[in-house]
């Protein structure tokens, strides 16, 4: 099996400066491509390419992810939420977190004790939407999803 790094290197072959591609209906050349960096953690842009048709210049983000990844997608923003799920996005999210509402309200917001990885003097501000490939936790909810989405 290929290790990640070695995938990574292998597709920014495809995308050397002054390659020419087909992408979204056009021809376009690379002007650069590279693994991109940020000031804290890892980005979740595997591999960044710039392209131009000569008139304009479009961005192509790569992500993938290996076949047994169970975390597939965090720190979701409504522009992503819309290229994962679709126009229907906001009710795709609250439909499968509402179903677990009463979970997320039964659980303590302030920690005067230690529990589980939850240190003592904690205090819950909210919780995030996470998309995972297998159920993870007592707070997971089940998403209902059509072909096109999954």
């Amino acid at each position: 099996m290929v290790s990640f790094g070695d995938f990574e290197k292998k597709v920014l072959n495809y995308f050397e400066k002054g390659t020419k591609i087909f992408y979204n209906g056009r021809n376009v050349e690379v002007l650069e491509a590279g693994k991109p960096t940020c000031s804290h953690g890892e980005p979740k842009t595997d591999i960044y390419v710039l392209v131009t048709d000569g008139n304009e210049q479009e961005e192509i983000k790569i992500s993938y992810k290996k076949e047994n990844a169970d975390f597939l997608e965090n720190k979701t923003n409504a522009e992503r939420a819309e290229q994962l799920f679709g126009s229907n996005w906001r009710w795709v999210i609250e439909s499968s977190t509402t179903e677990i509402k009463e979970l997320f309200e039964q659980r303590t917001r302030i920690y005067k004790e230690s529990f589980k990885r939850t240190e003592k003097g904690a205090i819950t501000l909210g919780w995030k939407f996470e998309l995972f490939n297998k159920p993870g936790g007592d707070l997971s909810g089940k998403m209902d999803l059509n072909k096109q989405q999954v």
